[in-house]
């Protein structure tokens, strides 16, 4: 799997322990697909492509503080699967 995060993420997980932590959680989520917070329609979409390995998984995680939401997104491609971390605000 290849992974690509966002310098703005990045500098924000190096900078705050707190919401690293909240990262680590997500991705941990993520892992176990817990989809965030989605509705049950995205959801749905989602393990059809996990059971398929075909198309994107999409998954958002939002902060408590309401403004630091982000967003995992799977693609699965011919070479694997890419993953992308980024804030919502930069999707």
């Amino acid at each position: 799997m290849q992974i690509y995060m966002t310098t703005g993420l990045n500098k924000r997980i190096a900078e705050d322990s707190e919401f690293a932590r909240f990262m680590a959680d997500s991705s941990g989520k993520f892992r176990v697909r817990d989809w965030g917070d989605l509705c049950d329609e995205d959801k749905e979409l989602n393990d059809w492509a996990l059971k398929h390995m075909s198309g994107r998984i999409v998954a958002r995680y939002n902060h408590s503080n309401g403004v630091d939401n982000i967003y995992f997104i799977a693609t699965y491609m011919s070479t694997g699967v890419q993953l992308e971390v980024m804030f919502c605000d930069e999707y």
